[in-house]
């Protein structure tokens, strides 16, 4: 599944100010928060749930993808604003064939989330929808 918070956070023109991802061996989810309105959240329900409330704007998103259980998903993220890190998230070393990844803007940009999601099994629900692909999109306000 195929998915893009790009139409609604341009909509809001609101600046992320908090991130909500469900993460243990890979990210199960993410959820952006643009002010008071948090956006669709996109994968499953697996994995420890952490919210993230910025200091600052998003200035990276770096993590790492690689194949877990057969599928290629993203396995770890961090976040950057000027003065503080967040996570990493997830667990890179339950992956393999790693690839690393990072987006980087300015402070006064504007983040937008797209992506994918992939089926893989889970102890806890059979089925459960993960982060297959991660893409930022840094904009102008």
């Amino acid at each position: 599944m195929v998915f893009a918070a790009t139409r609604r956070a341009r909509y809001l023109r609101a600046q992320v100010t908090g991130i909500v991802v469900r993460h243990k061996d890979v990210i199960d989810a993410i959820q952006s928060v643009n002010s008071d309105w948090p956006l669709p959240q996109h994968g499953g329900a697996g994995g420890t749930l952490t919210a993230i409330n910025l200091d600052g704007p998003i200035i990276e998103i770096s993590g790492y993808s690689g194949t877990y259980q057969g599928q290629t998903c993203v396995l770890e993220l961090t976040f950057r604003t000027p003065s503080s890190s967040y996570g990493p998230y997830g667990d890179r070393t339950k992956g393999q064939n790693l690839v690393r990844f990072q987006y980087v803007g300015d402070a006064g940009s504007r983040v937008a989330l797209f992506g994918s999601t992939v089926t893989i099994q889970s102890n806890q629900f059979g089925t459960t929808q993960v982060i297959g692909h991660l893409y930022v999109e840094f904009a102008p306000r």
